[in-house]
This record gives structure tokens, C-alpha cells and sequence, in this order.
């Protein structure tokens, strides 16, 4: 009965992603979670409630990313990758403020 149906997606996006990409996927999806854990990281630890908030999105979209074919669907994608870009710009703007004031303290 298989045969009947076409392509059957799979139901979970990091899977998705290797099986269509392999090695460069699963490298990718490597570098997305370090990023996102730093981030995390970085956020909890300035204890800064809008990266927070920012992130428990993320986790959001990445339960949800283990159901569903998030990457693939504009409709789920753009949103997920606009919000993962914002908390990537906040994080490289606390930083640098984070540097700014250390450097006025020298």
C-alpha cells in the first residue's frame, strides 16, 4: 500500500535534514544547537528576561520540530528562522555591550 501514497514525509525535521542533506545536515543542525545553547546560556546568565523569552520560543518551535516538518514549510519555517536570527542579533548585542562596559572599567 505503500507504493499508492508517493513520498511519504517523515515526521520529525532533524530527521528530515540528514536523511536530505547527510553529514552537512547533521554538521548544520550541530551548529544550530551550539548556537542556541549558547545563547540560552548567555541569556540565564545576564538573567536577561527578553533573550529568555526568546528562546522558550525556540524550544517551542523545536518540540514542535519533532513532530512536524517545520524547515521544510514556509509557513512554519520563516517564522522559526526570523525568530532564531533576532535571538542570534540580540546575543552578538549583549555581547558587544558586555565588551563596551568592560572596557570602560579598564
Amino acid at each position: 500500500e505503500w507504493h499508492r501514497d508517493g513520498w511519504i514525509a517523515p515526521h520529525n525535521s532533524f530527521l528530515h535534514v540528514i536523511y536530505r542533506t547527510g553529514i552537512i545536515g547533521l554538521f548544520l543542525i550541530g551548529v544550530f544547537w551550539v548556537c542556541f545553547f549558547g545563547s540560552a546560556a548567555l541569556f540565564i546568565q545576564r538573567q536577561d528576561v527578553v533573550g529568555i523569552l526568546l528562546c522558550s520560543v525556540i524550544v517551542y518551535w523545536i518540540c514542535f520540530a519533532n513532530f512536524f516538518l517545520v524547515w521544510e514549510l514556509p509557513y512554519y519555517a520563516i517564522p522559526f528562522w526570523t525568530i532564531f536570527g533576532i535571538i542570534l542579533n540580540y546575543r552578538n548585542s549583549l555581547s558587544a555591550d558586555i565588551k563596551e562596559a568592560a572596557s570602560r572599567v579598564r
